[in-house]
């Protein structure tokens, strides 16, 4: 699981669920994030995904 996008209050998932190398589902969320206190850009970056392309 990891953050697709991060803007604007705003958060983008994507999940993929593996049996060793087969993927065996894949799914996509989004949803709203608010906080005074932590910066979330900083936060969610070593979550972010690097190199999946969708099709």
């Amino acid at each position: 699981m990891g953050v697709r996008e991060l803007a604007d209050g705003a958060v983008s998932y994507e999940c993929a669920l593996f049996d060793g190398p087969r993927c065996l589902g894949l799914a996509d969320a989004a949803g709203t994030v608010r906080t005074d206190e932590v910066d979330l850009t900083a936060a969610f970056e070593a979550f972010r995904m690097r190199g999946w392309i969708r099709g």
